[in-house]
C-alpha cells in the first residue's frame, strides 16, 4: 500500500493520496493541526505524524497500527517536519 500512497504538502495544507483498488485523499490544513510529531532513524528517514500519538499496545487497542494521519517511511523526515512546523507559524 505504501508503494500507492503520495504526500503533499502546501503552505496551507497536508495531503495524503493513498488506496490500492480506490483512491483516498486526506486534506488537513495547517493551521489547524494541533499537534505535529517526528520519529526518525540515523539514515534521516523517519515518520511525521499529526495529531495526538494514539497509538498503544494491549486489550482493544490497534496493536501497534498508527490511526493518525501521517507521512510514512520519508526521506529527509527532519526537514520536512521543519517545513510544515514553518507553515504553521506562517498559518
Amino acid at each position: 500500500m505504501r508503494s500507492r500512497t503520495y504526500y503533499g504538502l502546501t503552505n496551507e495544507r497536508v495531503i495524503i493520496i493513498s488506496g490500492l483498488s480506490s483512491r483516498t485523499v486526506k486534506s488537513l490544513q495547517v493551521q489547524t493541526l494541533t499537534d505535529v510529531s517526528l520519529s526518525e532513524d540515523a539514515s534521516g528517514t523517519g515518520t511525521v505524524t499529526f495529531g495526538p500519538n494514539m497509538s498503544y499496545s494491549g486489550r482493544g487497542s490497534s496493536a501497534g497500527r498508527n490511526p493518525q494521519p501521517s507521512f510514512e517511511s520519508i526521506a529527509d523526515a527532519r526537514e520536512v517536519f521543519e517545513r510544515i512546523c514553518s507553515a504553521r507559524r506562517g498559518a
